[in-house]
């Protein structure tokens, strides 16, 4: 079953006994439902933002350190994923091996973002265009949402924010037919 929505109508009918890809809002209700159990178990997936490096202005690391600087991971947790995520602190989930006994952490720092960007005023004269697929992921049950809650922090660090959102297989097309127009 394809739908997380029919998986989970599914379970809850009794008709199905064991289902995977739970989305997060239906967690609660699940775990309040005498007639099942939950399992929970860090996944193997991680969410990520990228960078197009044919875009001159993405080049600098200072200007990526910036965007990182200014997401809230924690927030992103609680909503993009109603808290049922882990903030990630390395490019690899913790399970895997040669995950570091301490990753580096990159803090939530507003400030600091918004100074590596003022430096930087010119390149983003034009709005950032957040590119997002349509499409339901494990590490992202609503991409949209996910893109609204980044959006938000580039914002508020004076950053313009387009969102453009489009099914996987456009997605795919674009990044690899014209890799230097999406950003």
């Amino acid at each position: 079953m394809p739908e997380n929505a029919v998986r989970v109508l599914e379970l809850k009918s009794g008709a199905v006994h064991v289902i995977d890809g739970v989305p997060p809002a239906e967690l609660p209700s699940l775990a309040q439902d005498p007639r099942l159990q939950l399992h929970r178990e860090t996944g193997l997936n991680v969410g990520y933002l990228t960078f197009n490096l044919h875009h001159e202005r993405y080049r600098d690391p200072e200007v990526r350190l910036a965007f990182a600087l200014a997401l809230d991971r924690q927030e992103l947790v609680r909503l993009a994923l109603d808290g049922a995520g882990t903030v990630a602190h390395y490019p690899l989930p913790p399970s895997f091996l040669g995950y570091p006994d301490k990753p580096d952490v990159i803090p939530h720092d507003a400030a600091r973002a918004k100074e590596i960007l003022a430096r930087h005023a010119d390149a983003f004269a034009t709005p950032v265009r957040l590119h997002v697929m349509n499409a339901p992921r494990p590490f992202f049950a609503s991409p949209e949402r996910a893109a609204s809650v980044i959006r938000a922090d580039l914002e508020a660090v004076g950053l313009k924010v387009e969102i453009v959102t489009r099914d996987f297989a456009t997605h795919l097309c674009e990044i690899l037919t014209n890799p230097g127009a999406a950003e």
